[in-house]
């Protein structure tokens, strides 16, 4: 409040004075306050408050008295101090009033826009990255599908994995590890329980669980011994 009223008082004395500078004004409200209003205060002063309220000058913080205040106050047309507080609330309680009114009126469509305006840009945030998908072997780019992601099928797009990532049949002939004896191949159990067989570490793309390296053990065990055993009954 006080900011408001220094300010409409300097505005008043660059009116009268048709003067625009710092100190040009400050005379003035010197002249007019001592000649007009019966109050004593420096331009030194009225400088300071000019700086403080008009330039926004956070130096030195000055306190205004009651009288200089009030004085202020009927330099610009009130009885008082208060009387310029209470007229000023007065003026901006209709529309503070009007506003909680259709707040409170309009709660659930506020609400409702604004969780709108929240999906959107949801939406379009999404619709931004790359997305894949598992396609029974392997991962493809598609267009993003809110239905999929909701389910969870949707994956963000890793191009590693669209390279790299497959799932492929193993046999006794495959060479599940490289001469140095770095792992080639990695498993893992789908929802019914089978044995798949990927050619990169990861997750499986329909439990999510973490691939293990085919070790000799599970080759032997599970790919190479079914074989034979499929040959001995022919």
């Amino acid at each position: 409040m006080k900011e408001i009223l220094f300010q409409q008082a300097f505005k008043k004395a660059k009116q009268q004075s048709g003067k625009t500078s710092k100190n040009g004004v400050s005379s003035h409200l010197e002249n007019v306050f001592a000649m007009k209003l019966n109050f004593q205060t420096s331009k030194v002063t009225f400088s300071r408050y000019y700086e403080q309220f008009m330039e926004g000058k956070t130096g030195k913080i000055m306190n205004p008295s009651t009288g200089l205040l009030d004085k202020l106050a009927e330099y610009i047309g009130y009885n008082s101090y208060e009387d310029f507080v209470t007229q000023l609330d007065q003026k901006d309680t209709p529309t503070r009033v009007s506003f909680l009114k259709f707040a409170r009126k309009s709660k659930w469509f506020i609400i409702i826009t604004l969780l709108a305006l929240v999906t959107v840009f949801i939406i379009i945030k999404l619709n931004k990255q790359r997305w894949m998908v598992w396609n029974l072997t392997h991962y493809e780019e598609v267009q993003f599908d809110l239905e999929k992601y909701e389910l969870g099928q949707l994956k963000l797009y890793k191009e590693e994995r669209i390279k790299n990532f497959k799932k492929i049949e193993v046999d006794c002939q495959t060479e599940y590890k490289t001469p140095e004896g770095t792992i080639k191949i990695w498993y893992g159990k789908n929802h019914k329980k089978e044995l798949q067989y990927f050619t990169s570490l990861g997750l499986h793309p329909e439990t999510g669980n973490s691939l293990k390296p085919l070790s000799k053990y599970m080759f032997e065990e599970h790919i190479c011994i079914k074989e034979s055993s499929n040959s001995n009954k022919n």
